[in-house]
């Protein structure tokens, strides 16, 4: 039986959970496994990469839990919402041909050559720092601080 619930995975993990209640609370244990494994665990961006994920997936669980929205739909919502974002950026950064689609407004093409870089940062910012929405998992959710140090 393993943290989610079931032996299988997470086929069940929002039946029955009374709270999400995780082993890891603090910061991870460094485990001796070999110096393959300790010289690894030594990498700048590993350690962050790890918090991270371990934050998004408590998150992912507490989604399950008070939504009722399955860990898989939660991983394909989290997918669509990082394609969605990753092209209002892609688009905004290389305009997508507005040289063209300025000459439709006729006399009002030079103002809105001046409007469109404020637009398109606009948009950047909001793609970039706007909120997740409330049935997709985020780390940024999760206190990553253990409960006497918070």
């Amino acid at each position: 039986m393993g943290l989610h619930g079931e032996a299988g995975g997470e086929a069940g993990v929002c039946a029955g959970l009374g709270g999400v209640r995780t082993p890891a609370q603090g910061p991870f244990r460094r485990q001796r496994r070999g110096s393959c494994f300790t010289r690894i665990d030594h990498l700048p961006l590993l350690r962050p990469l790890r918090s991270w994920a371990t934050a998004w997936s408590r998150d992912r669980l507490r989604v399950c839990q008070e939504r009722g929205i399955t860990p898989q739909r939660a991983l394909v919502n989290w997918l669509a919402e990082i394609a969605v974002r990753a092209g209002v950026v892609a688009f905004a950064v290389t305009g997508f041909g507005l040289e063209s689609g300025l000459r439709l407004f006729g006399p009002f093409a030079a103002s809105l050559a001046y409007l469109c870089p404020l637009l398109l940062s606009v948009a950047v910012c909001v793609a970039l720092f706007k909120a997740p929405l409330a049935g997709t998992p985020a780390a940024r959710r999760v206190p990553r601080a253990p409960e006497g140090r918070r």
